[in-house]
């Protein structure tokens, strides 16, 4: 949450739509500002792609971000943006504007430890992707521009 103010105006700044927001887990540092934007401003998200544990695996094996997740939960699930929010499944392949992407870990409920963090974003200049993911649920990107 506290990169999204900044986030707000990179995406406003870019014509304030986002064409596709991958959530792989709900830690604060990955989707606290996805949270304040669909909670708080009327910045367009297109899709959002998400692979999520359920929230008793949270309980049991993360009890301190238990809360994390259902904050998450409960903003995918607004008016606002319920009707783009898609569960992927693992080789599926998304093609965003002028971008393939291809999955290639989902969650995971054996495993109880978070891996090595794994960000990135993409822009070019018609599309904002935005990735925020574990290493263990990387997704693989190719451009075709």
């Amino acid at each position: 949450k506290e990169d999204s103010q900044n986030l707000q105006k990179y995406i406003k700044e870019s014509g304030g739509t986002v064409n596709a927001w991958f959530i792989t887990h709900p830690h604060k540092d990955h989707a606290g500002a996805i949270i304040d934007i669909i909670e708080n401003t009327d910045i367009k998200i297109e899709h959002i792609y998400v692979t999520l544990n359920d929230i008793e695996w949270y309980q049991e094996n993360e009890p301190q971000r238990a809360e994390e997740a259902i904050q998450l939960k409960d903003a995918l699930e607004n008016d606002r943006v319920k009707d783009v929010v898609t569960e992927v499944s693992l080789n599926q392949k998304i093609k965003i504007g002028t971008v393939n992407c291809e999955i290639l870990g989902t969650k995971n409920p054996e495993i109880t430890v978070n891996a090595s963090e794994y960000r990135k974003e993409f822009k070019n200049p018609r599309q904002i992707i935005s990735f925020s993911s574990t290493l263990r649920y990387a997704s693989k990107v190719q451009s075709l521009i």
